[in-house]
């Protein structure tokens, strides 16, 4: 009989599996390893031993555990937690430990400087193109230079002002940048554009209608998204709170802290404080009277935010 195995490595663990042709599962194993924070901020790992090793690991006891005969496995799959930076010697011998991707920030202002030039490129070979006009909007706006962020917004929703994305893109960045009114405006017109969004757009619909403060129109958008992100279940709490619904409040509250557990990338241990700060500061809300609406609406539903501050990121 075939056999087919299965390793996937993650930040905090390494588990395997082995099935039959059928998807019978004959065995599994798992090993946990460490994240090592050497400096604030960094996230590696020691691929020697944490990737290799463990792959070599769990293999060896699949194997012991079932009996399985080697020869007998037909396929191996190997998955691991994203595009690493490992630098080797040309043996493939690993010169340092490997920097973990989306938890270790040491690169962060590189990033940052990057996005914006990248964006800029973008509008000056093209600029009359309104997603470009965006692109640059959205990466000024991440590095808190909102007044210049705006004016590439203003310029997208002028160009193109019957594609609803652009519309949509230029109505939630006004939004996080305060300007509610316009934000209102760009919104609606997405809408009569297309009538009932697709299920994406009602993401969107739903931020848009919270940060303007309209918390009863983003709790019905809200409760259009099918398949919703976690910051999407913790907008949709604090909507609900707002607007007095308090036991939806905390019920989505709990789904909202339960899938961020079961998704946690990040350094510090996923409670509930750190989860409530990452809500906090994903996006670039500009203005501390709409952060603190947010904030004072996550809470009330049970996300508490801890020492999170405006801007903290």
């Amino acid at each position: 009989m075939k056999h087919y195995l299965g390793v996937d490595i993650g930040t905090f663990e390494t588990k395997g599996v082995i099935v039959t042709a059928s998807g019978e599962i004959v065995a599994q194993a798992a090993r946990p390893h460490r994240m090592q924070v050497p400096q604030p901020g960094w996230a590696e790992h020691d691929a020697e031993q944490d990737w290799w090793g463990d792959f070599v690991f769990v293999t060896r006891k699949m194997l012991a555990d079932s009996g399985i005969a080697p020869a007998s496995i037909a396929g191996i799959g190997a998955s691991g937690i994203g595009p690493c930076m490992l630098p080797v010697d040309l043996a493939g011998n690993p010169l340092m430990n490997a920097v973990l991707y989306g938890v270790d920030t040491r690169a962060a202002r590189e990033i940052e400087r990057r996005a914006i030039q990248r964006a800029e490129w973008a509008v000056a070979l093209d600029p009359a193109d309104s997603r470009a006009h965006l692109s640059l909007g959205w990466s000024l706006a991440l590095a808190k230079r909102y007044e210049r962020a705006r004016s590439h917004v203003d310029e997208a929703a002028r160009l193109n002002p019957l594609d609803p994305w652009s519309l949509l893109g230029a109505a939630l960045l006004c939004g996080y940048m305060g300007d509610q009114a316009t934000a209102r405006m760009l919104a609606d017109g997405a809408m009569a554009l297309t009538g009932p969004p697709f299920p994406k757009p009602w993401a969107y619909h739903a931020t848009s209608a919270f940060l303007r403060g309209d918390g009863e129109l983003a709790a019905e958008y809200a409760t259009h998204i099918p398949i919703p992100a976690v910051w999407h279940q913790g907008l949709h709490a604090a909507a609900l709170h707002q607007v007095g619904r308090q036991r939806e409040a905390e019920e989505m509250a709990r789904q909202c802290l339960a899938a961020a557990r079961a998704n946690w990338f990040g350094c510090e241990e996923a409670t509930d404080e750190a989860v409530g700060h990452w809500l906090l500061h994903i996006f670039p809300i500009a203005r501390p009277a709409d952060w603190e609406r947010l904030r004072d609406c996550l809470v009330g539903a049970g996300i508490p935010a801890g020492c999170s501050r405006h801007h903290g990121w």
